[in-house]
């Protein structure tokens, strides 16, 4: 007898259990028209597709947000159907205003109380609005406005290749200096002429985590602007480090201390366990910087609200020393980690966490393994360490890992030891391998 009675079209029906379904689960590129599954099958369906996308406590990849507290799911659940349309931009600004005070302050601008910014979405847009505003007071102060250019570093961001490519713009590239994974200052300048439109420099690559010499490169720039009478503006791409910086390193200076500096921009979601991703900022010197009000400028119509109240959030319930400690923590913590790999033997590391709490590392010499084989084996212990190819030098790759709010010691020394038993395991193939060829040359 059957435990259930077929419905005459199986597809009449769909049972509430994707595993009790009488046919397998249909895909969207593959499901019936006439197919209509209840809210919580298609919920299953989703879930059984997303299963193996790992444990995200275990992905050291990303820079993004992958932990939220109750409070902050809670305001964005509630906040996510909401949106603010032109007519009703201006309640936004309520909202994103304190935001942009608070970061314009945090980042010293002079102006904080009456600074000129808005949300993004992400950091890609913000790059746009950064680099039309540079085109736009360069075109001001130029007779001949067909060749612009944007001097920046090969550790940029691709968000600055899709703008030069939008705005037929030339991209120009500084080297990165020797024995560093960042911009050479001197390099730069060098590629500057009448058609620059500004400069890009980055604050925590994405390569490193290591921050480029932004302040020795406004010095430069200023010297350059006085003695060729330009006015070549210096943004900073602070995607990774403008809300974390601020808080394990508030002596250095990269910010609008600096006299060339007109414009900032960070991802809201890589400064605590309260932002989930989809936020960026940008934030202006002075409303001199920029032709137009900075809500306008957005590319924009509307905006969604549940970003920009869980940044508000953020700022009200974590504060200042909250902030540190918790960036802190993770400094230590990735410090911890790199200093364990240093110690293993065949791995050199290229930057230690010293300035975000990001290390990367590569092999010291040919071995019986690459990178690639390290990161698949990690993989298979459900860890995500994503292998790069270092900028200029394609046949040379590293493993990054980035160390994020919710990253325990206990999850650090289960790394290190998922290392010591990846490199057990390329020791005994070694081995194994060796044994093999000492017995095929006995044989003969």
């Amino acid at each position: 007898m059957p435990l259930r009675k077929k419905p005459n079209n199986q597809y009449d029906t769909m049972p509430t259990s994707v595993y009790g379904s009488p046919s397998p689960a249909p895909v969207v590129n593959n499901t019936p028209e006439n197919l209509t599954p209840s809210p919580r099958t298609a919920y299953d369906l989703l879930q059984s597709e997303t299963y193996c996308h790992g444990n995200e406590a275990l992905n050291l990849a990303t820079f993004i947000t992958t932990a939220l507290d109750a409070e902050s799911k809670q305001h964005i659940v509630e906040f996510i159907d909401h949106s603010a349309p032109l007519q009703r931009m201006k309640k936004l600004q309520d909202l994103e205003t304190p935001c942009v005070q608070l970061l314009a302050k945090l980042w010293n601008n002079p102006f904080s109380d009456k600074a000129v910014g808005c949300a993004t979405t992400d950091a890609s847009e913000a790059c746009m609005l950064a680099g039309l505003s540079m085109l736009q007071q360069w075109k001001m102060h130029t007779a001949d406005s067909s060749k612009p250019n944007l001097v920046l570093s090969s550790n940029a961001q691709a968000g600055w290749e899709k703008f030069c490519q939008c705005w037929h713009i030339e991209m120009r590239e500084a080297p990165m200096a020797s024995h560093h994974y960042v911009m050479d200052p001197n390099k730069a300048i060098q590629l500057c002429d009448e058609n620059t439109i500004g400069i890009v420099a980055v604050l925590g690559g994405s390569l490193t985590g290591e921050y480029e010499p932004i302040q020795a490169l406004d010095h430069a720039l200023s010297t350059l602007n006085q003695r060729k009478e330009w006015n070549i503006p210096l943004h900073v791409d602070a995607t990774n480090g403008g809300l974390i910086t601020p808080f394990l390193q508030p002596q250095l200076t990269w910010d609008f201390r600096l006299s060339c500096v007109t414009s900032i921009h960070a991802a809201g979601h890589q400064s605590s366990n309260t932002i989930h991703p989809g936020i960026g900022w940008i934030v202006w010197r002075h409303a001199d910087d920029l032709q137009e009000d900075a809500y306008s400028f957005s590319s924009r119509f509307s905006k969604p609200k549940a970003s920009i109240i869980a940044q508000y959030y953020d700022f009200l319930q974590w504060g200042i020393e909250k902030h540190q400690r918790t960036q802190q923590t993770c400094q230590h913590i990735a410090m911890y980690i790199a200093e364990k790999i240093n110690q293993m033997g065949p791995f050199k590391l290229l930057s230690d966490g010293r300035d975000l709490p990001v290390f990367a590392w590569t092999l010291k010499r040919n071995l019986n393994f690459t990178l690639h084989d390290l990161a698949e084996r990690l993989h298979y212990c459900g860890w995500a360490i994503p292998v790069y190819a270092i900028p200029g030098e394609p046949e040379s790759v590293v493993l990054r890992a980035v160390i994020r709010e919710g990253f325990s010691y206990e999850l650090a020394d289960l790394l290190i030891g998922d290392l010591h038993r990846c490199l057990s395991h390329f020791k005994q193939q070694s081995d194994a391998d060796e044994s093999a060829k000492k017995t095929k040359k006995s044989l003969h």
